[in-house]
């Protein structure tokens, strides 16, 4: 079971939080379970959200899997007698939902110590992959609203659809290049510890 940092636990608009650091934190049914000894926690009728830490190296492991899907789908597509099996398809839809992780736990836990720093650069930099990630998404939703129906891969023209994927693989990889050449060394700048390790 994941360890966390700290829980949350909110109800009816009044809210509290649990230091768990010490503790690991069981869901057993619909019940939250402490380390502290005869402590229960009904969670039935609240809102629970877990807040987990995350380190520039998480960040830079998960463009490491990135690169690798990548780099592998990019040589399956190649051959249109497997592209659009199912195993090439499984490893497609992985790729394109690791993205989109990466991409949102970066704006929920990257861009506000830089838009709020005192620093008009620091904040044009924050803007700028804020505005890059918006149009990776774009990108995205064009690419699966052409080949992609219910989960699988539909190539009427294997060509076309290679030069689409080369562009949108190029895409996410000069993404990964440019946060690890610019954005995290800015936030490691601006935000200290809370994000080493």
């Amino acid at each position: 079971l994941p360890q966390l940092n700290i829980l949350k636990l909110e109800y009816s608009g009044a809210g509290f939080s649990i230091d768990s650091m010490a503790s690991i934190i069981q869901i057993v049914g619909y019940s939250m379970r402490s380390g502290y000894p005869g402590v229960q926690l009904s969670i039935k009728g609240f809102q629970a959200r877990s807040t987990v830490m995350i380190t520039l190296n998480d960040l830079n492991e998960q463009n490491h899997k990135i690169t690798e899907l990548s780099n592998i789908l990019n040589y399956l597509i190649n051959d249109r007698a497997i592209c659009d099996n199912g195993i090439t398809c499984d490893l497609f839809f992985t790729y394109i939902t690791r993205v989109k992780d990466h991409l949102e736990l970066e704006e929920r836990e990257l861009y506000k110590p830089l838009l709020t720093f005192n620093d008009t650069a620091t904040k044009n930099t924050a803007n700028k992959f804020l505005s890059g990630s918006a149009e990776i998404k774009r990108v995205f939703n064009q690419y699966i609203h052409r080949w992609c129906h219910d989960h699988e891969l539909r190539i009427r023209d294997h060509a076309a659809f290679v030069v689409d994927s080369g562009d949108m693989f190029k895409l996410v990889l000069k993404r990964i290049e440019d946060e690890t050449e610019h954005l995290y060394p800015l936030v490691r700048k601006v935000a200290g510890d809370r994000f080493a390790a």
